[in-house]
């Protein structure tokens, strides 16, 4: 056995244990129970961390008993539920403000994007302001909710940028459609935010790209950085599409060349290869855009409405928007219910669509600008289940409460009604312990079904 005896701490130094686990396989054809609790011993680290690592390695065999004690979850059909969702939620593109004002005729080269009016904004950030002048606009102008993270970079020399473009829950969708649509502002808003940072490279980090989508990326960010005539680089990283995918742990983790499972967030200076990293939104890096080039101040936010209305789609709308303003306007019916923030979100009766959508979640998360109309109350124990038993199947597995939690969760909502006391304690306790807000999410989307259903 592979010898180690330092204990492991940085997330990084999980490939020691990849190594260690490799040598093992390699001697004994599968990971055996016995194996596994040496290692771990040997290593210093938890047994569930050890499996956690080996389950998300698609390389590692266990033996029988071990594999036959890993839940397993009720059968789940592939995600046609969601399938429907996604056609559905791009059926209309509603081209309402400064952020979509590209969206009816997408820019195809650069030409095109000049002549939309584009790398105005760049003009003015590399030109009559100043680099401080940047960031504060950003930062003070409330572009960006992580204005600690952008002053903190600020004051260090050459950090990376990472745009994170990755939706991770199938039902968000505003971060590809702008992809899509206008990704050369997104790439302009990166190389204003490198005037106001002092940075030299960047990175577009996405969810899995097709060969054709990767080539045009690359082409388009090219392109930018040829007519931004500057020393700023982009490049895209495509990762894996995964529910924890759009994490900004996960992201770094791609960018870093390490697996792409979440950390636990840690304070301070965001870190990638021993150099600050800014990390942000691709939607943020289009305002930034917007905002420079006009003059006016961040105001609208990119919704994405689906389910029981008859326009669904992408809607640009201000960012006090109600959920029942969105719903109103993709034509919902009286009585409708609502799914705010897709697989790790909270259900809403009726009497509840009056909240703003700021102030249910940071609107800086893209999957808390999702809003899913139900018909009525009765949908909403169906949705729970379909959105359970497909959690318990596409969440990373890396911690315990996950792997385990997510799939029990599952079991026990599958009856109507459920053990609504026993389901609600094991919710409470993956809220309380799970690694990433998505697993946290999960158990939290239970919780608030629970309340309406029983």
């Amino acid at each position: 056995m592979t010898s180690g005896n330092s204990e492991i701490t940085e997330d990084g130094d999980a490939r020691l244990l990849v190594e260690a686990l490799r040598t093992i396989q390699e001697e004994d054809g599968v990971l055996t129970g016995a194996a596994l609790r040496e290692l771990a011993s040997e290593y210093m680290v938890s047994p569930s961390r050890l499996y956690g690592v080996a389950a998300t390695c698609p390389e590692f065999s266990f033996e029988a008993a071990v594999e036959d004690r890993r839940p397993q979850g009720p059968p789940v059909e592939e995600p046609e539920f969601f399938n429907r969702i996604i056609r559905a939620g791009h059926a209309q593109l509603v081209v309402s403000g400064a952020l979509t004002q590209r969206f009816a005729h997408p820019p195809a080269t650069i030409e095109a994007y000049v002549d939309a009016g584009g790398m105005g904004a760049l003009a003015r950030a590399s030109g009559d302001m100043k680099p401080e002048h940047v960031l504060s606009e950003i930062v003070l102008g409330k572009i960006t909710r992580k204005d600690a993270e952008w002053q903190a970079a600020a004051v260090t020399e050459q950090p990376f940028i990472i745009a994170n473009c990755h939706a991770g829950d199938p039902i968000a969708g505003q971060a590809t459609t702008l992809l899509d649509r206008d990704a050369y502002s997104v790439l302009e808003g990166m190389h204003c935010a490198a005037v106001a940072l002092g940075a030299r490279h960047g990175f577009l980090y996405t969810a899995n790209l097709t060969g054709e989508e990767e080539t045009r990326l690359n082409r388009t960010a090219l392109d930018i950085a040829a007519a931004a005539d500057g020393d700023f680089a982009v490049t895209v990283v495509p990762g894996v599409n995964s529910l924890v995918g759009s994490e900004d742990s996960v992201a770094r983790a791609v960018i870093d060349g390490r697996r792409p499972v979440p950390s636990a967030q840690r304070t301070g200076v965001l870190l990638l290869r021993g150099r600050a990293a800014v990390i942000d939104s691709a939607e943020m890096f289009a305002n930034v855009t917007a905002v420079l080039a006009s003059g006016e101040p961040a105001g609208t936010r990119l919704y994405r409405v689906t389910g029981a209305v008859d326009r669904p789609g992408i809607i640009e709308a201000d960012a006090s928007a109600t959920v029942r303003e969105l719903a109103e306007r993709a034509g919902t019916h009286a009585g409708a219910q609502a799914l705010v923030g897709g697989l790790s979100g909270a259900f809403l009766t009726e009497g509840q669509l009056d909240q703003r959508m700021s102030v249910l979640k940071p609107a800086d998360n893209p999957r808390w600008r999702t809003v899913h109309m139900l018909r009525d109350r009765r949908d909403i124990f169906p949705n729970a289940r379909e959105m359970a038993a497909y959690n318990a199947r596409y969440l990373c597995g890396r911690c315990v409460p996950c792997r385990i939690g997510s799939v029990r969760m599952a079991e026990m909502i599958e009856a109507f009604p459920p053990d609504a006391e026993t389901l609600a304690e094991l919710a409470e306790t993956l809220v309380a312990t799970a690694l990433c807000p998505v697993g946290r999410g999960a158990a939290g989307m239970i919780r608030s079904a629970l309340k309406r259903i029983i």
